[in-house]
């Protein structure tokens, strides 16, 4: 019976460990070329790469903190506008979108940091294919955020100053 047992407990083992199957093998991404942006910080985020660079990621937290810090509060959709950052280095997907009082400082500190980024290194992420989407800026949870004009407004009127 105790043979019978640690048979049967051996066997239970062996089909739950996950290197015995490839459908549980973690992706697998192009290398990341170290380029210098491995040595990127940003207080208050994750040291976490993209899929190509690193530490792609840790810079939207980045860009993400800064817009949400405490000039970018907003109490309805007038108060936000949407920025384009000049950026060759990462994969940002359209304009972003921040309080429109500030515009210029938080536009300036986000083109700095994503500069910063930059600057480290010769790594580079491509663009997204956001087709023909138009974005306006809304005020969601006091702080500006981007959506599709066609998410969700019921007409148009209501896209360029509608609710979330």
């Amino acid at each position: 019976m105790w043979r019978m047992l640690m048979l049967a407990g051996m066997v239970l083992l062996a089909s739950c460990d996950d290197r015995s199957n490839p459908a549980h093998e973690p992706p697998t991404h192009a290398p990341h070329i170290d380029a210098g942006q491995p040595d990127y910080i940003y207080n208050g985020c994750a040291a976490q790469d993209g899929p190509l660079c690193p530490r792609s990621q840790t810079v939207f937290c980045a860009l993400d903190l800064i817009r949400k810090d405490d000039d970018g509060v907003c109490a309805a959709d007038e108060d936000c506008t949407l920025v384009e950052l000049k950026h060759d280095c990462v994969g940002l997907c359209g304009p972003l979108a921040v309080a429109d009082e500030n515009r210029e400082e938080i536009q300036e500190r986000l083109q700095g940091e994503l500069s910063r980024y930059c600057t480290l290194g010769t790594c580079q992420e491509a663009g997204c294919d956001a087709g023909t989407t138009t974005w306006v800026p809304v005020c969601h949870i006091s702080f500006c955020e981007r959506m599709p004009a066609d998410a969700g407004a019921p007409d148009a009127s209501a896209a360029q100053g509608g609710d979330w």
